[in-house]
C-alpha cells in the first residue's frame, strides 16, 4: 500500500468514511466483502463497522451476492447521492488535471555527450 492519498481523501480528509468511499468510487464496478474493504480503504474492521450500517441505511452500498457466510457489495450506482459523489470525483479530478496542465512544464536539459 502506497502512502500516496487520492484527490478526493486529499480534498475531503484523510478519514475512515472518505476512504471507504474512495475506495468504492474507485472499483465501482466490483463487487467486495467487508474484510476486502478494509484491505482495499486502509480502515480497521471496527472503523468499518461503525460506517457501513449506515451506508447500508442509505442504500449508497448494496449487497450483490453472497457464498457461504461471505457477503458482497459494491456503491449503489442507482442512487441518485451516488450519481452525485461520482459526478463530484470526475469533476476534481478534471479540475486538477487541467491545473496541472496550466502549469509550465520544466525543460528537460539536453545531453551532450
Amino acid at each position: 500500500m502506497t502512502d500516496e492519498k487520492s484527490l478526493l481523501v486529499e480534498i475531503m480528509g484523510d478519514h475512515p468514511s472518505i476512504r471507504i468511499l474512495d475506495f468504492l468510487i474507485d472499483n465501482k464496478n466490483f463487487d467486495y466483502s467487508k474484510t476486502d474493504v478494509c484491505g482495499g480503504a486502509n480502515v480497521s474492521p471496527g472503523s468499518l463497522y461503525k460506517i457501513w450500517h449506515n451506508l447500508e441505511e442509505s442504500e449508497i452500498v448494496i449487497k450483490t451476492r453472497q457464498y457461504g457466510a461471505t457477503k458482497l457489495y459494491r456503491l449503489n450506482k442507482e442512487n441518485p447521492l451516488v450519481k452525485k459523489l461520482l459526478e463530484f470525483d470526475f469533476e476534481l479530478c478534471k479540475h486538477y488535471a487541467e491545473l496541472e496542465a496550466k502549469e509550465p512544464q520544466a525543460e528537460a536539459t539536453p545531453v551532450l555527450g
